[in-house]
């Protein structure tokens, strides 16, 4: 396959906020995924302590940990790395509107993308801008797909409450440490328009009671599919948590649940029943009323990212559950 594609940070860089000096609550590398291979590479390399095989990742923590190292004695690698994070930290305290022009262009349809690859569609033209006002800050992005659709993918508008980030709109997510795949959250799909409850620091909490998680990170999410779904206007509830108790060694748990949607159960009991794991009806039963109903567990699923079979079910409806060990460790350095 044989892509272009062209990204260009232009128009203007207008509207200065009051308080230049104050930290967005702007998620990291949601216009440019490279931050986030940059925040992995100070990680790897041992210069930050942070939790960051979820994506994306809140300025907040990162921010902090920033200003508490030096580039001076850094390799090459790393070092960049550093002075790019720092480059795009300072843009962000200024809380500078910043607009982006992208094109996408490619020979033949996408199937699958890895953490990296802008690619979705043949033909694909968006426009997006951020911006800010005071503990609020957001991103509006119109994308015009070839073939005359248009959507509003990748727009958001978030919270800032101390450690916490509560945000409401449809953003590009990546669940685990793998850069080609992830099983429950990745960007093969359109993203999933959610509320979401976010801790929006990845390093450790001052906590005796959590110390010795160390770094951790925690989001949970409520959404619902679109219409073009298998099964539309499913709902969906998903969960993330991973730590890093020490250095070298982080560990990721995954869960979803999917409920609800056009003939289907979409009570606050039938939510209960799919949290609690309780009963769900198989394909296989045709009647879920004399006994049909199975015992609901942590249902393992080889789906890829977001792109899943559905299964129609009388009553509760479970999804996947999915656990990630990572171990990273640089030994270059």
């Amino acid at each position: 396959m044989v892509f272009i594609r062209v990204i260009a940070i232009l128009f203007s860089l207008s509207f200065l906020a009051i308080h230049q000096n104050a930290s967005a609550s702007a998620f990291l590398g949601t216009q440019d995924k490279q931050l986030h291979y940059d925040l992995q590479t100070l990680v790897e390399w041992g210069y930050l302590d942070l939790a960051v095989s979820s994506y994306p990742v809140a300025w907040k923590g990162v921010a902090i940990s920033l200003d508490d190292i030096s580039p001076d004695g850094m390799p090459f690698r790393p070092r960049q790395a550093y002075l790019r994070l720092k480059h795009y930290l300072s843009l962000n305290r200024q809380q500078l509107n910043r607009r982006f022009l992208t094109l996408q262009g490619a020979t033949d349809e996408v199937r699958l993308r890895s953490f990296d690859d802008g690619v979705e569609e043949t033909g694909k033209a968006s426009v997006s801008t951020e911006f800010y006002a005071g503990r609020w800050s957001g991103q509006v992005t119109a994308n015009y797909v070839k073939g005359g659709e248009s959507n509003f993918d990748n727009s958001f508008i978030a919270y800032q409450y101390g450690n916490w980030n509560l945000r409401a709109g449809s953003l590009d997510q990546w669940w685990g440490p793998a850069q080609s795949s992830s099983l429950i959250m990745s960007n093969n799909t359109r993203p999933i328009k959610a509320l979401a409850l976010s801790r929006s620091v990845n390093t450790a909490t001052q906590s005796s009671w959590l110390s010795w998680m160390g770094p951790w990170y925690f989001s949970t999410q409520m959404g619902q599919l679109e219409d073009s779904r298998a099964n539309p206007k499913t709902k969906i509830f998903m969960n993330r948590f991973n730590a890093r108790p020490f250095k070298g060694f982080e560990f990721g748990v995954s869960w979803t649940a999917m409920w609800g949607g056009e003939g289907q159960p979409q009570s606050v009991e039938s939510l209960i029943e799919v949290i609690t794991l309780q009963s769900i009806c198989p394909r296989s039963v045709g009647d879920c009323s004399n006994g049909g109903k199975r015992k609901a567990w942590w249902l393992h699923h080889q789906g890829h990212g977001r792109h899943r079979r559905q299964r129609k079910r009388c009553g509760a409806r479970t999804d996947t559950g999915e656990g990630v060990i990572a171990w990273r460790r640089n030994t270059s350095r």
